[in-house]
């Protein structure tokens, strides 16, 4: 990621410190506004949406998923499916 930034991964961390975040918040905070749309969309496969969001494995995901929204993928898409609403999220700070 620094490379194509043109400056070294501490620098980035750095620059980021200093108004107070840092680059894993960033990507849990851009995970967690495109993961509901992303496992919305039927079209994508879990393994499609396991690589846009840059985890290892769909268990990596599943995992999160749960940690954050509260629910399973497939209790999610239940919902969306029977048109009864997301299930309650209970958004967690990592």
């Amino acid at each position: 990621m620094s490379e194509h930034l043109g400056c070294d991964r501490r620098t980035i961390h750095r620059q980021l410190s200093t108004v107070g975040t840092s680059f894993t918040e960033l990507v849990e905070a851009r995970r967690q506004e495109l993961v509901p749309r992303l496992i919305d969309d039927r079209t994508r496969t879990l393994p499609a949406v396991v690589e846009l969001l840059g985890f290892s494995a769909q268990s990596a995901l599943a995992g999160w998923f749960q940690r954050r929204f509260n629910c399973s993928i497939t209790e999610w898409r239940a919902c969306a499916a029977n048109k009864t609403g997301k299930p309650k999220m209970l958004w967690r700070n990592p």
